[in-house]
């Protein structure tokens, strides 16, 4: 079947495509060539559309060289089997069903594969501008039987921009994903991913985030970014046994203002599961990154049981928010001088104690010299010390 420019397919009953491995059904557009696209301004064009209240099933079916911006709206429960996507145009939104051992490949533009779908299983996707964009809000039964959708050994690679964007309740698990720009946004669920060689491995949406088994490494900006509250990255593999190492690429309080705080394993060493997987070469991380120090401090913040003594921190200069976390805590111990400068201050959200003596008492100060120019009121309103209800002081 093949689709002029404007042509359309539009199915109101019972949809069936029976192809066979030898004799695949092929849909195709009457074009050759991928010139001509921009990032935006893509026509929404449905090449195909079937109802929501059609039944539905694709089986060894091809679509290739479909026109520019076209997609295919399979609105119906589908279940797809066996079959080829091949852009540049053609991408498909799906609303409910599953897809297994199926192709998408050099799809521009829009994701290849978009909509809520509970299962996605033994697909590859590969030289899109985005993979798979997914969600799934527990109406359903789900790909488990519990509620929760899931995409499961499947294969990105060489996607421009996202290869996989999940919200919701997504269990990814055994998936191959690398050389993207982002590898991973979103999920609920990891388990027994490999995570190789792209821009930024994982790039955090969700912090209900469990994971285990999964290997994260070989990225060129982050392992995993924008870590925006405290999380739980436990039974993961980085590539290094080194601590600072792993650390290093990942964007939590360590790297970055206002960050959270992702806690590893204390003592990181290959696991068995790492050492008999098949991409065991891939996934290795060299050395830490460029600039890098391990101290939070250098970015106002405050994570863990922390405690400056007149030993290790004489003097210390806050020179802009820095934030005691909620699972952290700040003992400042005696002779220790805390100095704030005109943006500093600290926020306590987890617990302060400040342990000074009659013979040396801990000095909170501001970095000027004169006192002249106060007025009785006017002051601005900046509050140098800061502790929530909630906190321990």
């Amino acid at each position: 079947m093949s689709f002029e420019k404007g042509a359309q397919l539009v199915i109101s009953g019972p949809f069936t495509v029976s192809g066979t491995a030898q004799d695949p059904v092929i849909f195709r557009g009457n074009r050759s060539t991928t010139s001509g696209y921009g990032p935006t301004g893509f026509p929404s064009t449905n090449v195909l559309s079937v109802g929501s209240s059609s039944s539905c099933a694709i089986r060894h079916a091809r679509f290739d060289r479909l026109p520019d911006g076209s997609q295919l709206d399979l609105g119906a429960i589908c279940t797809v089997e066996d079959s080829e996507w091949f852009g540049p145009g053609g991408s498909i939104t799906m609303w409910g069903g599953s897809i297994k051992r199926s192709v998408f490949a050099n799809m521009q533009g829009r994701p290849a594969l978009s909509g809520m779908l509970h299962l996605i299983e033994d697909c590859e996707f590969r030289n899109n501008s985005r993979g798979l964009v997914t969600s799934w809000s527990r109406w359903g039964s789900g790909g488990d039987g519990l509620g929760w959708a899931i995409v499961r050994n499947c294969r990105f690679t060489d996607h421009k921009d996202v290869a996989l964007s999940v919200s919701g309740f997504v269990d990814v698990t055994d998936c191959y994903i690398a050389n993207n720009g982002v590898g991973l946004e979103g999920a609920r669920l990891l388990k027994g991913n490999v995570i190789v060689n792209n821009r930024v491995g994982i790039r955090i949406t969700d912090l209900q985030i469990t994971g285990s088994r999964n290997a994260i490494c070989g990225s060129t900006d982050w392992n995993v970014a924008q870590v925006s509250g405290d999380m739980d990255l436990r039974d993961m593999w980085f590539g290094t046994s080194s601590s600072f190492t792993a650390r290093s690429w990942i964007e939590d309080a360590y790297n970055g203002a206002g960050y959270g705080f992702a806690t590893i394993d204390a003592s990181l060493e290959e696991p068995a599961w790492h050492i008999a997987s098949p991409y065991r070469s891939a996934c290795r991380t060299e050395s830490a990154r460029a600039g890098f120090t391990n101290d939070p401090l250098v970015f106002g913040n405050i994570i863990g049981n922390t405690v400056w003594t007149k030993e290790s921190h004489g003097l210390v200069l806050i020179t802009k928010k820095s934030i005691v976390y909620a699972s952290a805590s700040l003992t400042i111990q005696a002779g220790v001088e805390v100095m704030f400068g005109s943006s500093g201050g600290i926020e306590c959200r987890g617990a302060l104690l400040v342990s000074g003596s009659a013979a040396e008492s801990v000095i909170f100060r501001g970095n000027r010299s004169t006192t002249s120019g106060y007025g009785p009121t006017g002051f601005p309103s900046t509050n140098v010390l800061s502790v929530g209800s909630s906190s321990s002081c």
